[in-house]
């Protein structure tokens, strides 16, 4: 990231792959990824497409600003990020790269786009008042938490 006239802007170059915000027929898709996985780091998956189209249904929670997916250029979905208030002073973010895509900094620039994110959605909140961000990683993805550990989370 850098900042130039008071702009902070991020250069990230993934190959063959895009940025965007996630679209409601994009909703199969993105259970798909996150079945896979759930799957790969658990062995089962517990979401189903209702529950992730009921979140982005929920109040206070707006899909072209809160959500991205990272697509191929087949428009194959292989990244999926999101960021929530959750109750109080405190943000949740939902983080999920395809297996088969880890290692490419799809999850990097995941983290980068959900922390902007949270500090637009902080501005809401008073200036004293401290925040937390709660990022969901299972205990069982070591890759993940060294991602997140790497970013400077403990």
């Amino acid at each position: 990231m850098y900042s130039q006239e008071g702009a902070t802007a991020m250069i990230v170059r993934l190959h063959n792959l895009s940025a965007r915000p996630p679209i409601l027929s994009d909703l199969e898709a993105v259970t798909e990824l996150i079945v896979a996985c759930e799957r790969a780091d658990a062995g089962i998956a517990a979401v189903s497409e209702e529950e992730i189209e009921n979140s982005w249904q929920e109040r206070g929670f707006t899909l072209r600003a809160d959500a991205w997916v990272i697509a191929t250029k087949r428009g194959h979905i292989v990244g999926y990020a999101d960021v929530r208030r959750s109750g109080g002073y405190q943000l949740t973010s939902l983080l999920r790269v395809h297996p088969d895509y880890l290692g490419r900094g799809i999850g990097t620039l995941l983290v980068w786009l959900t922390e902007e994110r949270a500090r637009d959605l902080m501005r809401a909140f008073p200036l004293e008042q401290p925040v937390t961000l709660i990022n969901c990683v299972c205990s069982l993805n070591e890759r993940s938490q060294h991602l997140f550990e790497r970013e400077g989370y403990t």
